[in-house]
């Protein structure tokens, strides 16, 4: 699955809406946030809340936190699609002839090492 620019996730002929993310955020490096976060995003900066399992890099500077476990980004930073589909653009996903809305992410959190 990949995802294309206008917020399709595209898997052969199926198109999906693809989900739009949450941001990560900046936590402190405490073994009770760790506990907390669901996932630590690459470069240990930026941290997902308990359900979002993806971590997206964003095209300006942080992460965005998708629900889906081995999600696909797509290109925008802010919608993902799930394991197996692509984004057609940002809005959609798919795989083969199946269409489905995109998840709009959440931003991630900054860890205390970033907010300072």
């Amino acid at each position: 699955m990949h995802c294309e620019p206008l917020r399709y996730c595209k898997q052969g002929p199926r198109n999906v809406t693809s989900f739009l993310q949450i941001p990560a955020e900046k936590i402190p490096p405490t073994v009770e946030n760790v506990k907390e976060s669901s996932v630590i995003c690459p470069g240990g900066q930026y941290r997902c809340p308990l359900g979002y399992y993806t971590c997206c890099k964003l095209p300006s500077k942080g992460y965005s936190c998708c629900p889906f476990v081995r999600a696909n980004c797509c290109i925008d930073g802010l919608h993902c699609c799930p394991e197996h589909m692509h984004c057609e653009n940002p809005r959609h996903c798919n795989r083969g002839p199946r269409n489905f809305t995109s998840l709009l992410q959440i931003p991630a959190a900054p860890t205390v090492a970033n907010v300072n």
